[in-house]
């Protein structure tokens, strides 16, 4: 890896670290989480569009799998579909609780929310790099 995109990932994480240090010390739907909420989304798809300027060309599929490479995407999307729904259809979230419930349960506490807000910036990084 050259040195030029090791301080490139190095910054990156440690503005990543940053701002999921800012979101874990809001407070949920304050102006505070929508600020950096909101700045996160302008620079990851600030890097999309410049990453995406950059290539001379669409990016190729990866010739003789057979597989493109937005299926892993498309399996994740639709075990979560899956999982929302049958959430709502079995019964009280106490029995079978969603996602969004469970992340309400663990993001009481600071650091999960931090961490949850730096897993969040990571699933958009690996989205701009595919």
């Amino acid at each position: 890896m050259r040195f030029g995109r090791r301080v490139a990932l190095a910054g990156a994480g440690a503005g990543a670290a940053g701002l999921s240090t800012w979101a874990a010390m809001t407070n949920p739907f304050t102006a505070g989480a929508n600020a950096v909420s909101a700045l996160s989304l302008f620079l990851v798809v600030s890097a999309a569009g410049l990453r995406w300027r950059r290539a001379r060309t669409a990016p190729a599929l990866r010739s003789g799998t057979g597989m493109e490479p937005w299926w892993p995407w498309a399996a994740f999307f639709l075990v979560v579909v899956a999982w929302e729904l049958t959430c709502l259809f079995l019964g009280p979230r106490v029995d079978h609780p969603t996602l969004s419930s469970l992340y309400n349960s663990a993001a009481r506490l600071r650091p999960v929310r931090g961490a949850c807000f730096f897993a969040w910036l990571c699933l958009g990084a690996a989205l701009v790099r595919t």
